[in-house]
């Protein structure tokens, strides 16, 4: 990879595109590399660079409008243009694009607006137990520039891959698991339809050899894929298997039937499965059960922004009696939400912020009531909604935090929401 960007950027000038952890990441690597005649950074927020006092630094509003003054630029995940790729004259690429370049054939990539961190983690977990060489990386935390000084060419790279990282894509892995696909992040695109076309490029460059095991409802249109598509099917999952997992739900028995198809494919027996899954500790903010107060169970899954994870996670709580939903309103349509908490079984139903409101609002108008007597009430924040959670939810039950929406705008990420929550349920 060193040589290979050696010769990229070779007597180029080259801007480093944000400076979060991967944009620090791709100049780290860069300044190792050299050859580059000019390295710039450029980021929204103030940029500090202790090692290189050469570097040119370009921050605050106008850090997109000096694209065109470099030869090739390193975009970071989640950075908008205002304009299209193809519209600017320099070269833009990112680490995802030059890693697949170089080890695409070594790489599992998976994605779906749910779940992806979850079966990322669980495959990687399963070859390690089994001595398969690995690597886990990705959108997971780990930036893909960080780790090729440990890769071999026996290395299974597990490349967990979000929206923005497989944007602008021209290349995929040579194995692809596509998990789901629902309405996310349309705050970032606008509309589905953008969101969608981002996601699919984890299939859209595969070559025929290739293999993509995909969700049977999100199957690739004709000629969107010459890869080989193998359905992911949770029903052929030996009873073993079934056995041994600690993971709730229908749809973490769909994931682990993604994982196993994959690990069987490298040699994984079912019986070395199973025992690697009785070992998997299921990842924090992900339906994770926290403790128990009072008599009440509590499930932190503050990782759902979408309808479709809430209705997973109260149907895979079998004792739910309580469910927090709400957060920053970016435009998701929630009418199969309201259908479905109109006539749920829970005790209570606790809306919270913009979005909570939106839905509170549109389950009124169908069922004609909401109030504290009801099931159905609308506090302000998440401290109000947990302190009305711990006064009504009856012992034996659970409460679950599951938002059905994004943080931002009052927490930094879904992280911070979920420990808010831990530490509001257990306060005394």
């Amino acid at each position: 990879m060193k040589s290979f960007l050696k010769k990229l950027v070779e007597e180029k000038k080259v801007l480093v595109l944000g400076f979060g952890r991967e944009g620090r990441s791709t100049y780290k690597l860069l300044s190792e590399v050299g050859s580059f005649s000019e390295l710039a950074v450029s980021d929204m927020n103030p940029v500090e660079i202790i090692d290189e006092t050469s570097v040119k630094v370009h921050s605050g509003e106008g850090y997109l409008d000096i694209l065109n003054d470099y030869d090739i630029v390193f975009k970071s995940p989640g950075v908008v243009l205002p304009k299209k790729n193809e519209e600017y004259t320099c070269k833009i690429t990112s680490q995802t694009e030059l890693f697949l370049m170089r080890y695409g054939n070594q790489v599992v990539g998976i994605t779906g607006t749910k779940g992806k961190s979850t079966t990322s983690s669980l495959l990687h977990h399963v070859l390690a137990q089994n001595n398969v060489p690995c690597i886990l990386a990705g959108n997971i935390g780990i930036p893909v520039f960080d780790i090729i000084d440990e890769l071999e060419e026996s290395t299974v790279v597990v490349f967990e891959m979000s929206c923005h990282q497989l944007e602008n894509l021209k290349t995929s892995p040579h194995t692809a698991i596509f998990l789901n696909l629902y309405e996310d992040h349309l705050d970032h695109y606008g509309t589905f339809e953008l969101y969608s076309a981002a996601k699919k490029n984890i299939y859209r460059h595969q070559k025929p050899g290739d293999v993509l095991f995909c969700n049977p409802e999100f199957l690739p249109e004709a000629g969107d894929c010459a890869a080989d598509i193998k359905d992911i099917d949770s029903s052929i999952l030996p009873e073993n298997i079934v056995a041994a997992t600690t993971l709730r739900g229908e749809h973490n028995l769909f994931n682990i039937a993604a994982v196993y198809e994959v690990a069987k494919g490298l040699g994984v027996t079912d019986e070395c499965f199973a025992e690697a899954l009785k070992t998997f500790k299921p990842l924090a903010h992900r339906l994770e059960y926290i403790g128990t107060q009072d008599g009440v169970e509590y499930f932190d899954d503050s990782i759902s922004t979408t309808v479709e994870s809430t209705i997973s996670a109260i149907n895979s709580i079998t004792n739910a009696g309580s469910v927090l939903i709400g957060g920053m309103d970016r435009g998701i349509e929630y009418s199969s939400l309201v259908d479905y908490l109109a006539d749920c079984k829970l005790d209570h139903v606790i809306f919270m912020y913009e979005s909570g409101k939106r839905i509170y609002d549109k389950v009124v108008e169908k069922t004609g009531h909401g109030d504290a007597k009801t099931k159905f009430v609308y506090v302000s924040d998440l401290e109000s909604a947990v302190k009305f959670a711990k006064s009504a939810t009856a012992k034996g039950k659970a409460c679950i935090l599951s938002p059905a929406a994004a943080s931002y705008g009052v927490f930094k990420n879904f992280e911070e929401r979920g420990n808010e929550f831990k530490r509001l349920a257990f306060e005394e």
